[in-house]
């Protein structure tokens, strides 16, 4: 706004006043009885010109042009706050420009405390350093004009795990509801819980310290199995911080036995039928002692059907950096990172953003972390099922996704030995109807079908009989469906290890043949990582895993012929780094960069012995 003045002119009755943008040709116009008028609507940090006419008995000229500039533009709160190129104690804080500003303030400090570190910038990004490693963080931005905005509310991230690990001691430990057969284990046996799913989740809300964290669908307690409540309320009554999210389109009557001081959150209904359907709970995420941190997913339901009879998985991870990202997402849907939701913040489905954190290295095992709709999580299942090499087995509840069912027939078109469960519920979808077609998996395909139950597993198992080639198992709460990818909150694990890999196998072989299969052994691979020797000790590969370059150090005692060669995981040589040299006794170091992520061998001959050792670049 601005109040436009003039001198009073003799015998006039009003004034007509014009104002335009200075260099636009189009005016406004006012009138006024007196000697001012306040005009309204105008663009901020803009400059004017305006004119006064006096009316008598009949009307003067325009007066001359005088100019004015209406203020500078007030700050508006930054927003599209983001971390980026984190590492395990840097972090580049990103956001949106706001117009006006001339620098901006920063603020950030570990969640969970009370003072603030400060920075500042004059782009919309800033690097800051000396940050603790496996630790999350939040941040603020204001914007500086003529004045300053408010501070934006926070964004969070989590720095990278320490050193190689997070810590942790990364413990996995993997339970299955239905009996599995252990005649197909290559070593470690997979664990069948017979009706105990709830008592071992249980067992883990007892072993908090600090806070445990539930998002879960559905909750429906019964006397058939472990008060989960009854835990969470002594829990609660010991001092431990409880906070629970559910969805709002099911009955959920496990949660009004809850303590009334508990804190809980519900994803509203809605008329696309978006639900959150996650299913894990965190613990002592936040813990100083990185060996406190669990997390459990899976892809029960809470309720006598899901823990005791129909299929279904439960995995539990001590990684303090898992537990983190897992926080990290949590506190995107609960809208605070205290204990008290704040609705008004909450963002569920497709108002979720991608918070960037999907790569770990647990007890040296890649894992990797995706949650729905914001990471493209489908995308990423289907990567699973095209790194299969030799075989491939599935098992889903609901699979109606037919790029999938497409993936999985390109594979087994490929040579793949290919075999799935999926539950009656998927009958009659595409996806369905292109796996049981012409040029579909025959009998090779399982349907579950029960009046009283469901197949409820949501889970693919790559490559367990190949530990030459990538063994992994993708698990969680993601169905095969377009609802999973686009609108629901889902999350998924990809974990590559061939052990893993077999555990899931033994259950699902056992699923399968209880539905009247038959599975037929693959042989072991005997390529490069068969060949793997453990006492080739003078050459060391570090670090391994790497996100980065890899060293290569060995001594020789004497003069010998040297050849080291890197090849990826299809055999293809990525680096012929020496090649039939012929090296005196001295110590010998290389460092090379690996193209992409992924798993190498590194095949080296010293005089007549060969050895190979397998690298992964996370």
């Amino acid at each position: 706004t601005a109040t436009l003045n003039w001198t009073a002119v003799t015998g006039a009755t009003s004034y007509n006043i014009q104002y335009r943008q200075t260099g636009t040709t189009t005016w406004s116009t006012a009138t006024s009885t007196t000697t001012s008028t306040i005009i309204t609507g105008l663009t901020c940090n803009t400059s004017y010109e305006f004119q006064v006419q006096a009316v008598c008995t009949s009307t003067s000229a325009f007066s001359g042009s005088t100019t004015f500039t209406t203020l500078t533009c007030p700050c508006s709160v930054p927003t599209g706050l983001s971390a980026t190129a984190i590492t395990t104690t840097t972090a580049t804080l990103n956001w949106t420009a706001v117009t006006g500003a001339t620098s901006y303030n920063i603020q950030y400090r570990q969640t969970g405390t009370t003072t603030w570190s400060t920075a500042t910038s004059t782009t919309t990004s800033t690097n800051i350093t000396s940050l603790t490693c496996n630790t999350s963080y939040e941040f603020q931005v204001q914007a500086v004009c003529t004045s300053t905005s408010a501070f934006s509310g926070s964004a969070t991230f989590t720095t990278l795990s320490c050193s190689t690990g997070s810590g942790s001691t990364g413990k996995i430990n993997i339970y299955f509801n239905t009996p599995v057969d252990n005649s197909v284990s290559t070593g470690v046996n997979a664990q069948y819980l017979n009706s105990a799913f709830a008592d071992t989740i249980v067992a883990y809300i007892n072993r908090a310290h600090y806070s445990i964290d539930i998002a879960q669908y559905d909750y429906n307690q019964s006397t058939s199995f472990a008060n989960i409540a009854t835990a969470i309320n002594n829990a609660y009554l010991a001092g431990k911080t409880i906070r629970w999210i559910y969805d709002g389109s099911q009955p959920n009557t496990g949660i009004a036995l809850l303590n009334s001081g508990i804190h809980t959150l519900t994803r509203p209904v809605v008329t696309s039928g978006a639900i959150m359907h996650n299913k894990f709970i965190i613990i002592d995420a936040n813990s100083t002692n990185p060996n406190d941190a669990i997390v459990c997913t899976g892809s029960e339901d809470w309720g006598v059907t899901q823990f005791n009879y129909s299929p279904n998985n439960m995995v539990f991870i001590q990684d303090s950096a898992l537990a983190h990202a897992y926080t990290d997402q949590f506190n995107m849907m609960w809208g605070s990172t205290t204990a008290v939701p704040n609705s008004s913040l909450a963002k569920f489905g497709t108002a979720k953003t991608d918070l960037g954190r999907h790569l770990f290295n647990i007890a040296g095992k890649r894992v990797e972390l995706y949650f729905s709709p914001a990471d493209g999580t489908d995308s990423h299942i289907q990567s699973a099922i095209h790194s299969a090499n030799t075989d491939l087995y599935f098992g889903v509840y609901t699979f109606t996704d037919y790029v999938d069912a497409d993936s999985i027939l390109a594979r087994h078109n490929a040579g793949v030995y290919t075999a799935g469960i999926v539950d009656q519920f998927s009958i009659g979808s595409s996806a369905y109807t292109t796996l049981t077609g012409t040029g579909g998996l025959g009998t090779m395909l399982k349907t579950y079908t029960s009046s009283s139950y469901v197949y409820h597993n949501k889970m693919v198992i790559v490559d367990p009989s190949n530990a030459c080639s990538d063994p992994l198992v993708e698990t969680g709460s993601h169905n095969w469906t377009n609802a999973a990818n686009t609108i629901n909150d889902e999350n998924i694990l990809i974990i590559h290890n061939d052990t893993i890999a077999n555990i899931y196998y033994q259950s699902f072989y056992a699923n399968y043949v209880a539905l009247s299969g038959t599975l037929t052994a693959i042989a072991p691979c005997t390529t490069l990582a068969t060949q793997e020797l453990a006492d080739a000790s003078s050459f060391n590969i570090y670090p391994n895993p790497t996100n980065d370059n890899i060293n290569i150090s060995y001594h020789l005692t004497n003069e010998q012929n040297v050849n080291i060669e890197v090849y990826n995981i299809v055999g293809q040589l990525v680096n012929g780094l020496v090649r039939n040299q012929q090296q005196i006794q001295n110590d010998y170091s290389y460092s090379i960069r690996l193209p992409v992520n992924g798993i190498y061998f590194v095949k080296y001959t010293i005089g007549n012995q060969s050895f190979t050792k397998k690298v992964v670049k996370l």
